[in-house]
């Protein structure tokens, strides 16, 4: 047992060691009475009691009862003021002014993912549709094999003849979006996804190697070196890790 002294009636009292243990509240009246007593007492001088704050918007001093003693403003006015001046511009965590990348042209925007909606109807044409009736179209078959009759069916790099894929040097998706190809018809009269130039022969372990291996659209870097047999065009966009998917002919 422990003496403690009542902070009511300054009593002198014996506590068990376990209830101190228990809780940090405890020990402190001697009874259920006092402490009643007590809490009446000090929240009726909280409630009566008043201290004097300066506004940190107008910089008036005000008066305020001790139970708010955590206010910082005079008036609801105040307090809007200063949470328009907190929240204000890029520091609202709900601004839209931020500048973003268009996920399809790289253009600057403050939109979340497309600069415009022309870009938001082609990404939507080039990801499903659109691009799939184009890579299983009877010219896109004929560019593929002439390209394929143009370099033996050998590797361009290593010089392998073990299953030559046929890649674009300049990405196909790119070409499709700076030429702003909506529809299938769209592709057939632009002369760019045509061209043979823009096309080479890459054994599967080179083109897993090139950066526009089923990479996505979305993550990229521009490289302008130029290849081998490429007849001077860039080598098109690395893009970042990204490996997954299937291999498909870019």
């Amino acid at each position: 047992m422990v003496k403690r002294v009542c902070k009511e009636c300054a009593t002198e009292f014996l506590c068990k060691e376990s209830h101190l243990r228990r809780t940090k509240n405890a020990g402190h009246f001697c009874s259920h009475r006092c402490k009643s007593v007590y809490g009446s007492r000090v929240s009726a001088l909280k409630t009566r009691s008043r201290i004097q704050k300066e506004c940190k918007t107008c910089g008036k001093t005000y008066e305020v009862k001790l139970v708010h003693s955590a206010s910082k403003y005079c008036s609801m006015p105040c307090s809007a003021q200063s949470q328009k001046t907190k929240f204000a511009g890029a520091n609202n965590p709900n601004f839209r002014g931020k500048t973003r990348i268009c996920i399809l042209c790289g253009a600057a925007t403050r939109n979340k993912m497309h600069c415009s909606m022309a870009c938001r109807l082609l990404n939507q044409n080039v990801k499903t549709p659109t691009l799939k009736a184009i890579r299983a179209s009877a010219k896109y078959q004929q560019w593929r094999r002439a390209v394929l009759e143009r370099d033996g069916a050998t590797c361009v790099l290593c010089g392998s003849t073990d299953s030559p894929h046929v890649d674009h040097i300049k990405p196909f998706i790119e070409i499709i979006t700076e030429e702003r190809v909506y529809t299938r018809h769209d592709a057939y009269d632009c002369a760019r996804l045509w061209d043979t130039r823009n096309g080479r022969v890459l054994c599967s372990a080179c083109h897993r190697k090139t950066g526009s291996y089923a990479r996505s659209w979305s993550q990229k870097k521009i490289s302008n070196a130029p290849l081998p047999n490429s007849g001077g065009l860039p080598a098109g966009r690395a893009a970042r890790t990204n490996t997954r998917g299937t291999a498909r002919d870019w």
